[in-house]
């Protein structure tokens, strides 16, 4: 592509936004973005032949390349790696805050982020990583270091939780204890965790049986296609039958799925991390118990395949930290026995985001199917953050 035809792309894209923050996404159509960009509508569709769905796609990986740009440009010239991820933490909270078109697509239409995020992370993540590379010690752990820093960033820029980035001390806090703590610590030894079964559900009331039959339409990859008739079918129900159980019809019959697949997903955790003698054991084996239910559970992986953004829109921004707050606070009190309230609250959202990122984004060091991994992952990554915020209760 020729510089002049990048310079007209480029306008384009930034007419776009232009458009986008001042109209919302729903009124914005090709030809108000040709007339702001000063462009016929046939140039527009020689850059995005796709139409309006490329464009803004485009956009957003746009933005987000000129929101990391700024990102390391802030950072720059820093000596030590607490500082760059402090400064960087804070510069990224502020700028995500100010962003009016990614606010603008937040409070309109989330699910337009979605492809052009999920496609950016990896290079995302590789970006990040290059900046912390230099600040670690040399060895077969330094990648993997790297890597593991730049998920955990991203996962405090796009939601921060309960930390406040504007509190210095909150925030040494965590560059400190769960980001740094590790990067400079022989690994512990620990025994792989056992995973836990998921309880079966075998009476054959009508509720359980229109929810098996749910399950089984998720599993089959039908989620936007759900149908009604083929759960009818296989649950061996009348359409006036399943209406009275479930007055709501689809959207009722897939919160009574997720309702009690939750629930079983929830007690074999608990079960798990409850039966372990020390806490190391008890948070690997929530964390083993938890991967290993998330990469087989033939429902959440047939949505996972078909509609990942269903799933990820949980997991960014505003309504990640609405999800996070919910699972921290189910794992809290299984921590009360060693830590805290406060450490024990940090430590199961900093698990949570842990699960996510590795789950939503595998690593060629980490097999999150395969408990002797696991294991390892813990003892490289997790143990010295955890001792830290034992210390902190003590």
């Amino acid at each position: 592509m020729s510089s002049e035809e990048e310079s007209v792309r480029e306008r384009i894209l930034l007419a776009a936004g232009r458009c986008l923050t001042e109209n919302g996404v729903r009124d914005v159509s090709l030809q108000v973005i040709a007339r702001e960009a000063g462009l016929a509508r046939a140039t527009l569709y020689r850059h995005f032949p796709d139409g309006r769905d490329q464009l803004v796609n485009e956009l957003v990986t746009f933005e987000v390349q000129r929101f990391f740009g700024e990102l390391y440009r802030s950072v720059e010239g820093l000596t030590s790696l607490e500082h760059v991820l402090e400064r960087g933490l804070r510069f990224a909270h502020h700028a995500v805050a100010a962003h009016y078109l990614l606010q603008t697509m937040l409070r309109d239409d989330p699910s337009m982020l979605e492809p052009a995020l999920s496609s950016s992370i990896e290079t995302i993540e590789h970006r990040i990583a290059a900046i912390f590379v230099p600040f670690l010690e040399a060895g077969p752990r330094r990648n993997a270091q790297a890597d593991f820093l730049s998920r955990m960033s991203i996962e405090y820029i796009s939601t921060q939780g309960r930390w406040d980035f504007d509190n210095t001390t909150q925030l040494r806090h965590l560059v400190r204890d769960e980001l740094l703590a590790s990067m400079s610590t022989s690994p512990l030894k620990i025994k792989p965790a056992t995973v836990r079964p998921l309880r079966a559900v075998e009476d054959g009331s009508l509720r359980t049986r229109v929810v098996n039959a749910t399950l089984e339409e998720m599993a089959s990859g039908h989620y936007d296609d759900f149908s009604l008739t083929r759960v009818m079918k296989a649950a061996g129900v009348s359409r006036a039958t399943l209406y009275r159980a479930f007055p709501g019809g689809r959207d009722a019959l897939l919160s009574a799925a997720v309702t009690r697949e939750s629930s079983r997903f929830f007690v074999a955790v608990a079960d798990a991390m409850a039966s372990a003698p020390t806490m190391h054991d008890s948070l690997l084996a929530g964390i083993t118990n938890t991967w290993s239910h998330l990469t087989s559970h033939a429902a959440l992986l047939g949505v996972w395949k078909e509609k990942p953004e269903v799933i990820l829109r949980s997991l960014r921004f505003d309504e990640a930290t609405k999800t996070y707050f919910v699972a921290s606070s189910l794992v809290q009190p299984m921590l009360s026995q060693w830590l805290e309230a406060e450490e024990a609250g940090r430590l199961a959202e900093w698990l949570c985001r842990i699960v996510v990122s590795y789950w939503t984004n595998p690593a060629d060091y980490l097999d999150i199917t395969d408990p002797k991994s696991i294991a390892l992952f813990y003892a490289n990554h997790v143990a010295a953050s955890v001792e830290r915020l034992a210390k902190l209760s003590s």
